[in-house]
């Protein structure tokens, strides 16, 4: 972009310790509407602020005390793979339901986010197709898929059946050709007040800088762009559309599911088709 411009954001020029170009972080900064800055010259400004770490792009969060990426080697995330336990994630029991069909179950999440729940649901043996519009996420969570895809670890064949898009999910949804999704999956934006802990519930410092980042890089949706969302996602899935809400939240678009799986941190409202 030009420097002339009002950034969206800044990228850290690479220190003596990564391997990078000068050119491969100018190229970055212009897709992400950014600018290269050095850490002497980076404003306090609550901007995000990219920077590469052991390899890895994240962002500062707002106090600079800490970074947010998108990283499925976590540990607290990996744990969630294991064959014990992921088909108990409630958002697997509300995509998958009691499926038996004999073809993997092909789910696109449309609203992909840190693609967390996506994650659980490839792991789950789901075939998914994951859209996120927002640059800066897109950018941060199709690096993570990437770096899975490219180990030697046994998580790398979960990446295998992840294609990911970045764009507007109404748009792509309206323009899809091929295959329909069985089922397609929204978690848009909560508002504010929707993101309080509900029942006295307690968020980890890991969620609460999510959500905190998110609510600094990321717009909520209108009503009528939740209604849009909604309707688009209805015409095209095969089966039946899962919505992730927070516990108390109405219902997206003011639409009845017939059920609702509710956990401590999150309901998962299901309209089937």
């Amino acid at each position: 972009m030009n420097d002339g411009q009002v950034p969206k954001g800044y990228v850290l020029l690479a220190n003596e310790k990564e391997n990078l170009s000068f050119d491969s972080v100018k190229s970055l900064a212009q897709r992400l509407h950014f600018h290269t800055i050095s850490e002497e010259n980076l404003p306090s400004d609550s901007l995000p602020k990219l920077v590469l770490e052991n390899n890895q792009w994240r962002v500062f969060t707002h106090d600079r005390k800490s970074t947010v990426g998108v990283d499925f080697f976590l540990p607290s995330f990996y744990a969630r793979l294991s064959r014990q336990g992921f088909e108990k994630e409630n958002v697997v029991r509300a995509v998958k339901g009691r499926n038996k069909a004999t073809l993997p179950l092909f789910v696109l999440d449309a609203t992909a986010g840190f693609g967390h729940d996506g994650f659980l649901l490839a792991n789950a043996g789901c075939q998914l197709t994951m859209v996120e519009k927002n640059p800066l996420l897109a950018f941060l969570l199709a690096q993570a898929i990437h770096r899975v895809a490219d180990s030697d670890d046994v998580i790398a064949e979960v990446a295998s059946r992840i294609v990911f898009y970045e764009g507007d999910s109404v748009d792509i949804m309206k323009s899809w050709q091929g295959r329909r999704p069985d089922v397609v999956y929204l978690d848009p934006m909560y508002n504010t007040a929707e993101q309080e802990p509900k029942r006295g519930l307690k968020k980890t410092a890991a969620v609460k800088k999510n959500m905190a980042f998110l609510q600094q890089i990321a717009a909520h949706n209108s009503t009528a762009e939740d209604q849009r969302l909604f309707e688009a996602a209805v015409k095209i899935a095969g089966s039946k559309v899962v919505i992730k809400r927070a516990p108390g939240a109405e219902h997206l678009a003011l639409q009845t599911p017939a059920s609702s799986i509710e956990g401590k941190s999150a309901r998962f409202d299901i309209y089937p088709l």
